[in-house]
């Protein structure tokens, strides 16, 4: 003889209930009138319940009391049960738990479910009795339900052969009998049935992040526009029949009556029905993060251009934004060989040395290398008050370029960053970016003054031209050297030849040409070469690269 609860009518007079739920928001019942939490908190109980359908074991859907297991088998079923402990031991104590709603469902299911009651129709009774509650919380409830019944068998089932209460209870349960064929005759059944219990959980989550995204209040109006929950109410009917017709199963192969056994097909077959749906809210869900993602990212570029564009009392707080690495230093000293804090920057002129990995032969380096050499001549002097930081940035980091960077690293005299990570994928598009720095290929040097404005987003051409009479490094600065220098042949080519000067005094011409294209420079030579040599003119080449600088260095 089943025991049946014989309150059944409160299945049918549902007001009652509803009568007794918790406050209303926006027109729905939450779960708590003081948090927006508590359907999330009973999900985290709920997965705690249902943990075992995840839980490693050689025999697929139970380990059977005194049964020898694999020791690799054994160690993941004890970092699962660590994990499963640590899971309960931050779960809160104050949710409201919403109990009459639970019995009223698991009253219906089980009163349904003996009385071999349609599947559909019992769905749609669970759904009147959560009518007023949000589609997040329908489907929480009625998982709810369920988990406090799969819970009390498994508890007692583990429990069996090491409590006295246990092994009363699951006497009268006949549980010996179950757990014996558990492996055997009802493993087919065990497996379909924790397929779809993995399945609705999957489901559950989607639902409530996707309603969670529609009901954020600080969303933009973007963003719920295309959260759409049309699609929602469908999951949450699927949902809740997939936990009536596992309830029914569980219920069957519990009691050992056949005739509430579902197969294993129709299990197998909601399962997959659910993983469509699931696939589908994880579609709709990734194109959400996109944009929220969007969105955060354009935020975080604005906030950052807002403080690397606007004067502070120190450069602290821009340098902050441009190298961060939690609470460890973000900077490596490679003269002292160790890490820094960005304080040894405070107050001073930076040069921001940006470059990809292939920078040794670029004529940048070269003038990093020779102002540095300068500089560290005469620490004393005003023009020697600057530090330079080399800033990588390259497509994409893989071991290789790591061990690049590590070996570029140990052979400089300046700073550079302590780790490529200490520059954010948002610093490094602000400084890709057209309208900011522009940082394509080739080295920029980009100065910061004191107060950390940038004063300079490529000043290698003035350091290059002037070196440390050129400091501190300025827009400003170039404009007045340049207004006091004097357009000459001595500005541009004073190195190539120690002769040049004897030339430009015997007036002869003289012929500039160069640049990246060296299949081109060796046209133009040979052909330069036999015109001249045709019209009579005395014709000598010197080789003037980008390694060439106007600058002895």
């Amino acid at each position: 003889m089943a025991l049946v609860p014989q309150y059944k009518s409160t299945a049918v007079s549902r007001g009652d209930n509803r009568a007794r739920a918790p406050a209303l928001r926006d027109g729905r019942r939450q779960f708590s009138s003081t948090s927006d939490d508590s359907a999330l908190t009973i999900l985290q109980t709920i997965e705690a319940i249902l943990s075992r359908v995840t839980k490693p074991d050689t025999q697929g859907a139970i380990v059977l009391p005194g049964t020898q297991v694999l020791a690799a088998t054994q160690a993941d079923a004890l970092q699962h049960e660590k994990a499963l402990h640590a899971s309960l031991s931050t779960l809160s104590e104050s949710a409201d738990v919403p109990n009459h709603v639970f019995n009223a469902i698991s009253c219906e299911i089980l009163c349904k479910s003996l009385a071999g009651e349609d599947a559909n129709k019992t769905t749609m009774d669970i759904l009147d009795i959560v009518q007023n509650y949000d589609w997040d919380e329908k489907v929480v409830l009625a998982l709810g339900a369920f988990a406090v019944k799969d819970g009390e068998f498994w508890l007692v089932a583990q429990l069996y052969t090491s409590n006295p209460l246990a092994k009363a209870v699951g006497q009268l349960k006949q549980l010996q009998e179950i757990l014996e064929r558990a492996g055997t005759i009802l493993k087919p059944k065990f497996d379909a049935y924790d397929n779809l219990v993995r399945a609705v959980l999957k489901v559950t989550k989607s639902i409530i992040q996707l309603q969670d995204l529609h009901n954020d209040p600080h969303l933009t109006p973007e963003i719920k526009s295309a959260a759409s929950t049309a699609h929602i109410p469908t999951a949450v009917y699927w949902t809740i029949r997939s936990i009536v017709v596992a309830a029914s199963q569980l219920l069957g192969i519990t009691s050992s009556e056949p005739e509430y056994v579902t197969e294993a097909w129709e299990l197998s077959s909601l399962a997959h029905k659910l993983e469509n749906i699931f696939n589908h809210l994880q579609e709709n869900l990734n194109k959400l993060y996109q944009i929220i993602q969007k969105i955060r990212d354009e935020d975080a570029f604005n906030a950052i251009a807002r403080i690397l564009e606007t004067p502070h009392i120190d450069n602290t707080k821009p340098l902050r934004v441009l190298f961060y690495k939690d609470d460890q230093p973000a900077l490596y000293d490679c003269f002292n060989k160790k890490r820094v804090d960005i304080d040894v920057l405070k107050r001073k002129v930076v040069i921001l040395f940006i470059s990809d990995l292939d920078v040794l032969h670029e004529s940048e380096y070269m003038i990093v290398q020779q102002m540095h050499m300068e500089k560290r001549q005469n620490l004393s002097r005003p023009e020697s008050q600057y530090e330079i930081v080399w800033v990588p940035i390259t497509d994409e980091w893989t071991e290789a370029k790591y061990q690049q960077f590590e070996s570029l690293k140990a052979n400089m005299d300046w700073y550079t960053v302590s780790h490529p990570s200490v520059v954010s994928p948002i610093v490094v598009r602000y400084i890709r970016d057209q309208r900011k720095w522009n940082f394509v290929k080739k080295p920029l040097l980009v100065v910061m003054d004191p107060q950390g404005q940038i004063v300079h987003k490529n000043a290698v051409h003035m350091m290059c031209i002037w070196g440390s009479i050129a400091y501190p490094f300025t827009s400003n600065k170039e404009r007045l050297l340049w207004d006091d220098e004097s357009w000459r042949i001595e500005l541009l080519a004073d190195s190539i030849d120690p002769n040049l000067f004897t030339w430009i005094t015997e007036r002869k011409y003289i012929c500039l040409y160069g640049g990246e294209d060296i299949e081109w420079i060796r046209n133009f030579t040979r052909a330069a070469k036999v015109w001249l040599l045709k019209l009579g003119f005395h014709w000598k080449c010197f080789t003037w690269g980008g390694a060439s600088l106007r600058r002895k260095w």
